[in-house]
């Protein structure tokens, strides 16, 4: 086990991952954290709490989205 240490709005977090995905973990960290950029920049500091929960809630909504296309482009193939 190993343990990372990321950077999500300025604050630094220790994170245990498998070993091996610690780089993964660096992406993961910086692609979440590129959406709480730009939530501050929409809505500015409205607290931690709320902050990572939109962009929580903006990345379901990419994953959704994905999801929905990846199905549709699988249904015209079958």
């Amino acid at each position: 086990m190993s343990n990372v240490q990321i950077d999500i709005n300025g604050r630094q977090y220790g994170v245990g991952c498998e070993d091996g995905q610690e780089d993964h973990i660096g992406r993961l960290a910086r692609h979440f954290d590129n959406h709480v950029k730009t939530l501050v920049q929409s809505v500015g500091q409205i607290g931690e709490q709320r902050l990572f929960l939109m962009a929580a809630l903006l990345l379901a909504d990419e994953t959704h989205e994905l999801k929905l296309k990846l199905d549709a482009t699988e249904a015209e193939l079958a």
